[in-house]
C-alpha cells in the first residue's frame, strides 16, 4: 500500500481514504487480534501480529438467525493469497461509494490491476508493514482493513500526526453493510488503541461509523488535488 515509503506507491492511492464499512451490532468475536509495537536498535518501528493471533469469527446476529442458510462471516489476518480478493473489494467498494464523486481512473480495469500488484507487494513483506485483516464469506473476501504507523505521507498529509497509529483503509462490499462486519474489522486492526484516520468530509455514513467507535474530528483538513479538490478531514480517538 501506500504504507511504508519503500513501496514506491503513488502518494494519493485511494486505499488511504477509509469509507464506511458497517455498523455496530451484537456481533461478537471469539478472541481479539493484537498489535505489537517494538523499536529495534536501528530505530525502525514495526507493527505486526502477535505470534499467537487467533482468527476472529463473527457470531450469527439477528439477520442471520432469520436466514439460517446464509453462511457466517470469518474475520482473520490477511495472507498473500488474499491479494486479489482485497483488490477486488478495494475497487468495487469505491465504485459503490464514490461513483460520480472521484475520477473514474480510480475505479477501472487499470486501477484494479494496480491494486492487485500493490496488495501483492504489501502482503509479501516480512514482517507486514502493519495489521491487515480480511472478512470472508464462503472463502471469498468481502471486506478488509489496514492500520499501520502514522509516518507515511498518506497519514500526515502535511500535518503532524495526532496519533502514532493510522487507519489507512477499511472497505466492505455494500451488500455486507449493517451486519457488524465493519466493526469487527476495525477492532481486528486497532483494538482499543488510540488512532487517527482521514475520511472524505462528505461521507456522512463513514463519519457516523467512526464516531460510534470513539473518533472525533480534530479540525485538520486536506484538499486533495488528485481527487478533484475533495476535502478530507482527520478524525482521532
Amino acid at each position: 500500500m501506500d504504507i511504508g515509503r519503500s513501496h514506491q506507491e503513488p502518494r494519493h492511492d485511494p486505499i488511504t481514504r477509509p469509507s464506511a464499512a458497517g455498523t455496530l451490532s451484537n456481533v461478537v468475536p471469539t478472541a481479539p487480534l493484537h498489535l505489537r509495537r517494538r523499536t529495534e536498535s536501528d530505530c525502525e518501528t514495526i507493527v505486526s501480529w502477535v505470534d499467537n493471533a487467533t482468527d476472529l469469527y463473527l457470531l450469527s446476529g439477528p439477520r442471520y438467525r432469520r436466514n439460517m442458510d446464509i453462511p457466517s462471516i470469518r474475520v482473520r489476518p490477511a495472507e498473500l493469497s488474499d491479494a486479489d480478493g482485497i483488490a477486488d473489494v478495494h475497487v468495487q467498494s469505491w465504485r459503490e461509494t464514490y461513483s460520480g464523486v472521484i475520477p473514474d481512473r480510480f475505479m477501472g480495469a487499470d486501477a484494479l490491476a494496480a491494486r492487485k500488484r500493490m496488495w501483492g507487494s504489501i502482503l509479501s513483506r516480512d514482517p507486514l508493514p502493519g495489521a491487515i485483516a480480511v472478512a470472508e464469506r464462503r472463502g471469498q473476501v468481502v471486506g478488509f482493513a489496514f492500520a499501520a504507523p502514522s509516518d507515511h505521507p498518506d497519514a500526515t498529509k502535511g500535518v503532524t500526526p495526532a496519533r502514532d497509529l493510522n487507519l489507512y483503509s477499511i472497505y466492505l462490499l455494500a451488500h455486507e453493510h449493517d451486519a457488524g462486519i465493519g466493526s469487527s474489522l476495525l477492532d481486528a486492526v486497532l483494538e482499543n488503541h488510540p488512532a487517527q484516520l482521514w475520511v472524505l468530509s462528505g461521507n456522512q455514513r463513514a463519519r457516523a461509523f467512526y464516531e460510534r467507535h470513539g473518533f472525533r474530528e480534530d479540525g485538520s483538513e486536506f484538499v486533495d488535488p488528485d481527487l478533484n479538490g475533495i476535502v478530507e478531514i482527520r478524525m482521532v480517538r
